[in-house]
């Protein structure tokens, strides 16, 4: 029963967290150097949880914030897009 509520709570979380599109904004910043710092950070976040085939739901939920976190380190800040 537990693992049932648990399963409903993530996909509710998912379900709100995506209505809105993330939009990552540098000053001076390039689509191609957004591209660049975007696969960056990708590759560091995935090789961190040991590859796409490793993460489960809720690796794939704190990819999403170790994303946002890496991208603000390069100085990007996000908005957000309905």
């Amino acid at each position: 029963m537990a693992s049932w509520i648990t399963l409903l709570l993530c996909i509710l979380v998912l379900g709100l967290t995506s209505c809105a599109k993330r939009l990552y904004v540098k000053e001076g910043a390039t689509p191609e150097q957004f591209e660049a710092d975007r696969f960056d950070c990708e590759h560091k976040v995935v090789t961190m949880y040991g590859g796409y085939a490793q993460m489960g739901l809720g690796h794939a939920i704190l990819a999403r914030d170790d994303m946002d976190r890496c991208l603000r380190s390069k100085g990007y800040t996000e908005q957000l897009k309905q």
